[in-house]
């Protein structure tokens, strides 16, 4: 899975994300399908739907502190442990990379576990705001990461406040958190594009998640057949709709 110094890191905000400071972090040696985007942007709808269309479609888990919101499909994106857990797999090194999320204080990391060995038969699939970015320097030619972004702040939080049943405190800090991320983003989406840190971004604003799924079937296909992996030696039940 690794090849020469494997370095765990701390991201400590959105532009660290970018940016991260670390030596060899590791190889990834199959497709590796990054979504990105900030809380409320859609990653785990599109995610879900998209496992849906594409039942061997294999996802790769965030390890979190947060408490799961009781949604059914949360399961396949996450794996929730304690803090004092999390805190033995960071002095242990299990992760990759991790960070606290200034939207709710809680640990999420990138377990050396997660990524697929040279083997792996299927596509993975990894929904992270904060990971992406690393992954996709380490191995440009095998992590496609596309970034979902909802330009309209006021859509962001509504559908942040719509999903979220959280104190006002809280919710008003992972609404603040959020927009200003993304504006973070969007004001850099040049730079990071013309630097190979994201492939795209995918408004989804004023998009059904259908279309937007549709829109990332078609760029994992472009990327998949471009990088000399074809969807059927990659997975052997990816199709396109």
């Amino acid at each position: 899975m690794c090849s020469g110094l494997v370095k765990m890191f701390h991201i400590n905000d959105i532009a660290g994300c970018f940016e991260p400071a670390f030596g060899k972090l590791v190889s990834v040696k199959t497709p590796l399908i990054v979504l990105g985007g900030v809380s409320g942007v859609g990653k785990t709808s599109v995610s879900w739907l998209l496992r849906q269309r594409q039942p061997t479609l294999h996802f790769i888990k965030t390890t979190t502190t947060r408490p799961p919101r009781g949604i059914k499909s949360e399961d396949i994106h996450y794996r929730f442990i304690t803090q004092e857990m999390f805190n033995t797999w960071q002095a242990a090194r299990e992760f990759l990379c991790f960070t606290v999320w200034a939207g709710n204080g809680q640990g999420y990391g990138l377990a050396k576990s997660e990524l697929p060995t040279a083997d792996a038969p299927y596509l993975r699939l990894f929904a992270s705001t904060y990971f992406g970015a690393a992954l996709k320097a380490q191995s440009p030619h095998k992590v496609l990461h596309l970034w979902l972004a909802c330009s309209d702040s006021g859509v962001l939080e509504r559908r942040l406040r719509h999903r979220l049943a959280s104190d006002d405190s809280e919710l008003e800090r992972r609404c603040s958190t959020a927009v200003a991320e993304q504006a973070y983003v969007l004001q850099h989406k040049k730079q990071l594009l013309a630097q190979n840190k994201i492939d795209r971004v995918i408004d989804t604003t004023y998009r059904s998640v259908e279309k937007v799924s549709q829109v990332v079937e078609e760029e994992i296909a472009r990327f998949l057949w471009a990088a000399n992996f074809s969807p059927a030696e990659a997975k052997p039940n990816w199709r396109m709709r």
